[in-house]
């Protein structure tokens, strides 16, 4: 139980690298009638674009329950029948 997988849509290196690698609309360079003005969206706009539609990580919850974990002291009768509770409730 060392090893820690994806939790309901975190993140990690390999998800995040995936999520932006991910083929996302680009938007088409339309010339304007007059020819004079263009917008272009920048690599770095649409990677942050794309950045703000993860969900939210509680990071410091995160590292405490990581820490527990470690130290073995995570694993107890109660958390382990909640958790088959919500799975249970979630099928």
């Amino acid at each position: 139980m060392n090893e820690i997988s994806t939790l309901g849509g975190l993140a990690n290196t390999a998800t995040l690298r995936d999520f932006l690698n991910d083929a996302s609309p680009r938007s088409p360079q339309v010339p304007s009638p007059d020819g004079s003005d263009r917008i272009e969206i920048s690599e770095w706009a649409r990677f942050l674009s794309r950045l703000a539609e993860l969900p939210d990580v509680r990071v410091e919850k995160v590292a405490n329950v990581r820490s527990a974990i470690d130290r073995g002291d995570y694993e107890s009768a109660e958390r382990l029948d909640r958790a088959i509770d919500r799975l249970v409730a979630s099928l």
